[in-house]
């Protein structure tokens, strides 16, 4: 008996799993620069909603925004700091004058922060009018010469304001080379350390509806 051979294909199925990973890229973004959109810098906002609106910036995944009450150099409360994702921050603030600043931020890099600063006026708030009211300066006296580089500034408060703006130019306001100091407090006291030479300062009361005009005085600082 003779059989035929049987030939029997076998075929065989090879299932090949590729594995990729994707190449993530962390874009440097340390030397972009944020712009802020709105509020304008030094807007007066007559209500107590106030939104916060910057550019994007690409490569950024998220943005850091803070917010301090009156400004950075002299700050008496910390309302905000918070992380964002989006390009829009809306925030209930109180009357009064305000300084934010924001940067951009990914995994690997970060912007300088960009500042401005607004104030909030609430059509509801009842400030009292200081608009005629005088700042007394106390320290240095006019036309004082000091022998010494530390200088205290000090006035006396007005009732009804809420914080004070203080300016010292060098040698003057009208021939203005450097300015000092430009500073919004809620104190009525500021020292710092200054050159020879000669300067003015001045004063003034503000309140989120009300100023008063400034007061202004001169020195001289001469310490050799």
């Amino acid at each position: 008996m003779k059989f035929n051979g049987l030939i029997i294909p076998i075929c065989m199925t090879f299932i090949v799993f590729i594995s990729s990973c994707d190449e993530i890229i962390t874009t440097d973004i340390s030397q972009d620069t944020l712009n802020i959109l709105a509020p304008a810098p030094n807007k007066i906002i007559n209500q107590n909603e106030v939104t916060l609106w910057w550019d994007e910036v690409t490569g950024a995944t998220h943005y850091s925004v803070q917010i301090v009450k009156p400004n950075f150099n002299s700050i008496t409360l910390l309302l905000l700091d918070s992380v964002v994702t989006n390009d829009k921050l809306i925030i209930t603030l109180d009357s009064g004058t305000y300084a934010w600043r924001i940067r951009a931020e990914n995994n690997g890099y970060v912007t300088e922060y960009t500042e401005s600063t607004f104030s909030v006026l609430s059509s509801s708030s009842a400030a009292t009018d200081i608009s005629e009211d005088t700042i007394f300066l106390i320290a240095p006296g006019d036309d004082v010469t000091l022998q010494q580089s530390s200088v205290t500034f000090s006035w006396d408060a007005v009732e009804g304001a809420e914080e004070y703006q203080i300016q010292v130019a060098k040698p003057s306001f009208n021939q203005l080379e450097e300015l000092m100091i430009d500073s919004i407090m809620t104190t009525t006291q500021i020292s710092t350390t200054l050159e020879n030479g000669k300067y003015e300062w001045k004063v003034r009361g503000k309140n989120e509806a009300y100023e008063t005009a400034y007061t202004q005085s001169q020195f001289t600082v001469d310490f050799d």
